[in-house]
């Protein structure tokens, strides 16, 4: 096996590990426990990611894949979410899940465009 893909194996696993992780623990936990060289971004940016992959995490068994939702409707849900993330101290939401869901329905007009290209 080749030094790359020996390194590839390696992040898979890594990822993998991660994901049982954020399964068993809290967010903080996990980005705390996880050696910095595992994640070659901002602290700031990974623990935002953790916490995006929790919410897609809540509602994967009732929403299923992403990629197969009309575009229109992702769009109106991010619309809505941005809403909340507007009003989320007022309605005494948690202002980092908000925006976590907003990035999350950001990402998946990205995908589901970047999919449908011509």
């Amino acid at each position: 096996m080749t030094k790359e893909a020996q390194i590839q194996k390696l992040i898979k696993r890594v990822n993998e590990l991660e994901a049982e992780m954020a399964a068993m623990l809290e967010v903080e936990t996990v980005f705390r426990m996880v050696p910095a060289y595992a994640f070659p971004m901002r602290p700031e940016v990974v623990e935002f990611a953790l916490v995006m992959e929790g919410r897609l995490a809540e509602y994967d068994a009732e929403r299923g894949h992403w990629r197969h939702a009309p575009t229109l409707y992702l769009l109106d849900q991010l619309a809505n979410c941005w809403a909340n993330l507007r009003h989320a101290q007022e309605l005494d939401m948690d202002p980092t899940k908000e925006a976590a869901d907003v990035a999350n329905y950001a990402m998946m007009v990205a995908s589901v465009m970047e999919d449908r290209k011509p």
